[in-house]
């Protein structure tokens, strides 16, 4: 039941008006969601202190900390990662 809603859904609504991506809107969303949020995190009292390190601690996973992986979110990757992208309006 529940996939046909969803099939009905991507018929009727999230297939309307789909578009290729133009390099203004892949960078207002950028801009918009990812620089902003990035900003945010950074900003933040409790992610802060957490920069200065190389790697932390998650629920005992180890992961490379943001600044290790920023490089992957900067306006120039990204236009390149959702260069192919599309959207509906």
């Amino acid at each position: 039941m529940i996939q046909k809603v969803l099939k009905t859904l991507e018929r009727s609504i999230y297939k309307i008006n789909v578009r290729p991506a133009d390099p203004e809107t892949i960078q207002k969303y950028i801009e918009m969601k990812v620089a902003a949020n990035l900003a945010s995190l950074k900003k933040a009292k409790a992610i802060k202190s957490l920069q200065q390190y190389e790697h932390i601690i998650i629920n005992g996973v180890r992961y490379r900390n943001l600044p290790f992986d920023e490089k992957y979110l900067s306006s120039a990757y990204l236009q390149k990662v959702f260069g192919e992208d599309v959207y509906a309006t």
